[in-house]
């Protein structure tokens, strides 16, 4: 008996747009292409109005609408703190250097310490 006959009287699949699962090796490409580039570069690639619209592709018309209407809500407060955020974080980063340096010798005394009394405590037991 043949199984593969009722198959073939099917009519072929319609032609459509690509659905979430096929357009995802796109989106993890462009997933690792943000990673690679620095916190300023990826914030500043997020303050694009067409990346922040772009976040809401892949669901059904009246869902995207709907989160793209949110979106366009959010995004000024958003514009707001990656203006704010990212001179913050410049000053963090400066900071946390100058503080490394400034504490490198008491980090140094205080490990220096450590190890003796560590050295200590394991010989007396």
């Amino acid at each position: 008996m043949d199984t593969n006959a009722g198959r073939n009287d099917q009519p072929p699949r319609p032609r459509r747009g690509t659905d979430v699962a096929e357009a995802r090796p796109d989106r993890e490409r462009e997933g690792r292409r943000s990673t690679d580039t620095a916190w300023p570069r990826g914030a500043a690639t997020l303050a694009d109005p067409r990346v922040v619209l772009a976040m809401a592709d892949g669901h059904p018309a009246g869902i995207k609408q709907f989160l793209q209407f949110c979106l366009v809500l959010v995004y000024p407060a958003f514009l707001f703190l990656v203006v704010v955020a990212w001179p913050l974080w410049a000053v963090g980063k400066v900071l946390e250097w100058v503080l490394v340096f400034l504490f490198w010798p008491l980090r140094a005394y205080l490990g220096r310490r450590e190890e003796a009394s560590s050295a200590g405590a394991g010989a007396g037991h």
